[in-house]
């Protein structure tokens, strides 16, 4: 298949980003996907197992940059690009069944722009309801390129998160040219535990630790205060949270997530 599938890795310790890795080293093919890794500003750990990946995956592409921004990032990504489907997929997400890639793919091949993960709308500039979220996302280059807007371009960055989540808005460009896009809506599941929130999985194909991330990165992106804020969204101390987080690594195992 001639894709290359991209991560933006921002993250402090490797434990998400083992389980995605491994996660998509189970469910794929090698030949079926050229890996690209942007590494944006971590952790020594991180940088290094990023390193042993590449050497692991053949034909993987890795950048190392300072924080850019995990938009930016994904634009880095994309301008570099030589195949002809780009997917990119975050790093606290992974595939949970064979099939995944052949199913996006089969969507695009039947007309849409963009298939992945269907989320609800987060920004106002979006009043369609849905879009397909950058946690899962596929397209064709070409298409991407002729979705472009004359004037604006078609970017992952360039907006506020308040208006508009990464990747939003070019759902939104493709609703607006009169194509379609497609994919798998969620399920909700809970953590282990005590934890308020949860994750997601996605027509039996994909997982997403929604959130995740900012553990991992908690300090690169939101400071203290901002760390604080989102342990308190858990319901958890950094360290009780660290503690359920391993029991869901070890949980997943081979199975899929239960439902709630």
């Amino acid at each position: 298949m001639d894709a290359t599938l991209n991560m933006v890795v921002f993250a402090e310790d490797t434990a998400v980003l083992d389980l995605s890795m491994r996660r998509l080293a189970q469910h794929t093919r090698d030949e079926d996907l050229r890996l690209a890794l942007w590494v944006n500003g971590s952790s020594k750990a991180v940088k290094d197992y990023c390193r042993d990946l590449a050497d692991a995956w053949p034909g993987t592409r890795l950048y190392f940059s300072r924080n850019i921004g995990h938009p930016n990032a994904l634009d880095e990504l994309m301008s570099r690009c030589e195949t002809r489907y780009f997917v990119c997929f975050d790093m606290d997400s992974f595939p949970i069944a064979d099939g995944w890639l052949d199913d996006l793919k089969s969507r695009i091949d039947a007309g849409a722009s963009a298939s992945g993960v269907i989320e609800g709308a987060s920004g106002k500039r979006n009043k369609w309801g849905e879009y397909v979220h950058p946690s899962c996302m596929m397209f064709d280059m070409a298409e991407f390129e002729s979705l472009k807007h004359p004037r604006h371009g078609l970017r992952f960055g360039g907006f506020s998160p308040v208006r508009a989540d990464c990747g939003e808005m070019i759902t939104v460009r493709i609703i607006k040219t009169g194509r379609q896009y497609d994919g798998w809506r969620y399920t909700h599941c809970h953590f282990p535990g005590e934890l308020d929130w949860g994750f997601r999985y996605y027509g039996g194909y994909w997982c997403h630790i929604w959130m995740v991330s900012r553990l991992c990165a908690e300090r690169r992106w939101h400071g203290k205060r901002g760390a604080e804020w989102i342990y308190g969204l858990y319901g958890a101390t950094p360290d009780r949270y660290k503690e359920l987080l391993g029991g869901f690594i070890d949980e997943m195992g081979e199975g899929v997530p239960r439902a709630f």
